[in-house]
């Protein structure tokens, strides 16, 4: 952990905003080809910025792919990750203060740094992410109370750059489906989560696909939740505009994870590593950028922390080059599955789907899937994007010797990599903590830590 210190010489920085829209998935953007209008306020952001065409999730849920977009590290290097025993039972740990944040580093660079999230359960303090931060609160609600709470912290003066993070949870369970005309033919339901229920219920036991209008009103209310959170940006982009904070901005937009709606036979997230759920978003808009940008290269979330401190002045960008090394096209890009969360480890209908650890590796446009109970993958995603047709037992080469260069991989990085040790101590959840989990999909009526 690092202690904060100005270093004001040189030229000033830009100020920072790194914006999370937990839980959306590149696909439902229009930037990114989909056909419904959920995303005009994005798209026209994308405009005038640099969009990464394709941009991988570290991990398919939110503690793992924070950590990684804060320290620039993999799960499997940062350690906040699902710990399994012999009977399926999970711990998981705080990130140890050993790693170094975006935010310690522009803490240190004289930042004034902040984060503003509607994440009630995996950025909570508990779990360590807020290293870094002098202001890191939770608020409770949809984007308009992200933004108030973010337009306050904008307005104030200051003589020193800002980092400012903002989480919003409008498209995760239950989304917001407050009314959004022109999105869907008919208004989304609104309900706390039970069309949802409905399509998990009937895709997760691995069995048979959901009928056409469960999969209609769940991803209806998806939709609808994508167009309200676009509309909170849009008013976001409107407020640094109208304070003068714009140009000298650089905006980072992206997400930690995707959703799945019935593909795969699945439903949410935190289960696997198939496009649904690891495919994100990634618009980067540089200081004064007006012009749009389109950028090939094989980006993740792990590439953030470099992608922001490579573009401030060179003395700082130099000072955190070896610090944040990775960056679209610089080496392994990963995203890590280890089992699943108890509602779904431990579940007696389809508990044994998931007792399995999944790595999906990428070399552009093929994918690997190694998985710890010898069911590995293989696909072309040039010609099949939704992964229908596994490959693994045609081009046994490719296979082979994409497992053994990410075994060298994992093995090379397992030498720095942090992992409990005996005085580790894991995170406990109180009863508060465990309502919140409930509430948001994530536990059953099983005991949680």
């Amino acid at each position: 952990m690092l202690a904060a210190c100005s270093r004001a010489s040189g030229p000033r920085p830009p100020n920072v905003l790194l914006v999370v829209i937990d839980t959306l998935r590149a696909d439902h953007l229009g930037c990114y080809g989909y056909a419904r209008p959920t995303s005009p306020r994005i798209d026209a952001l994308a405009q005038r910025a640099t969009r990464y065409e394709h941009c991988i999730a570290a991990a398919p849920w939110t503690l793992p792919s924070h950590a990684s977009l804060f320290t620039g590290k993999f799960p499997h290097e940062h350690g906040l990750r699902i710990y399994v025993d012999d009977h399926f039972h999970e711990t998981l740990y705080p990130l140890a203060d050993e790693h170094v944040t975006l935010a310690e580093a522009l803490a240190s660079e004289g930042y004034d740094t902040a984060g503003l999230y509607a994440n009630s359960v995996y950025l909570d303090p508990r779990y360590n992410l807020q290293q870094g931060f002098a202001k890191w609160e939770f608020e409770r609600g949809w984007a308009d109370a992200v933004n108030a709470a973010a337009f306050r912290f904008l307005a104030r003066a200051r003589e020193r750059p800002f980092f400012l993070f903002l989480n919003y949870f409008d498209a995760h369970r239950v989304y917001n489906t407050t009314p959004h005309p022109g999105v869907t033919a008919k208004p989304a339901i609104r309900d706390h989560g039970q069309a949802l229920d409905r399509l998990i219920a009937a895709v997760m036991p691995g069995v048979s696909p959901a009928s056409p209008e469960i999969v209609e009103s769940v991803t209806d209310q998806y939709d609808t939740a994508i167009a309200n959170v676009d509309e909170a940006i849009g008013e976001l982009v409107g407020e640094l505009e109208r304070l003068g904070l714009y140009d000298d901005t650089l905006i980072v937009l992206t997400s930690d994870h995707g959703e799945f709606l019935g593909e795969h036979l699945l439903a949410g997230h935190g289960k696997d590593v198939y496009a649904e759920s690891t495919s994100i978003p990634l618009i980067v808009k540089a200081p004064s950028q007006r012009d749009a940008r389109v950028e090939s290269a094989l980006a993740s979330t792990v590439d953030v922390a470099h992608l922001v401190t490579s573009s401030l002045p060179a003395a700082i960008a130099a000072r955190w080059s070896a610090r944040f090394p990775h960056h679209p096209g610089s080496g392994i890009v990963v995203s890590e599955q280890e089992f699943a969360l108890p509602k779904d480890l431990l579940h007696p209908v389809w508990g044994h789907r998931f007792r399995r650890a999944r790595t999906a590796y990428f070399e552009w446009p093929w994918k690997l899937i190694d998985s710890s109970d010898g069911e590995h993958e293989l696909y072309d995603l040039a010609a099949d994007p939704h992964e229908t047709t596994n490959l693994v037992a045609k081009d046994t080469e490719r296979a082979a010797r994409m497992q053994a260069t990410l075994a060298k991989a994992l093995a090379e990085a397992d030498k720095t990599a942090w992992h409990p040790r005996p005085d580790s101590t894991p995170v406990r959840s109180d009863a508060a903590h465990r309502a919140e989990l409930k509430k948001l999909g994530y536990t059953g009526d099983e005991d949680n830590h």
